[in-house]
């Protein structure tokens, strides 16, 4: 019996939290894009994106977010 995409991410979503990141984790190794070499400036992109971030944090102009409520947001919006 085959199970819809929904049942799965649903199930999913109920695991404890180590393992939907083990899940995850498998999920991105099969993946057919890991095994793509990131384009040069796309990375360079990147690296420019997280200084700017580090910066920001740095000079108090932003503020981080503590993770249980990263978490605690991510469950809210994927929770059906």
């Amino acid at each position: 019996m085959s199970r819809s995409l929904a049942e799965l991410a649903r199930d999913a979503i109920e695991l404890p939290q180590q393992q939907r990141l083990t899940l995850a984790r498998i999920l991105l190794d099969a993946s057919d894009a890991s095994s793509v070499e990131p384009l040069p400036e796309i990375e360079a992109a990147w690296e420019n994106e997280i200084a700017q971030r580090i910066r920001a944090i740095d000079a108090g102009q932003v503020q981080g977010k503590p993770w249980d409520s990263v978490l605690a947001d991510i469950n809210k919006r994927f929770t059906w």
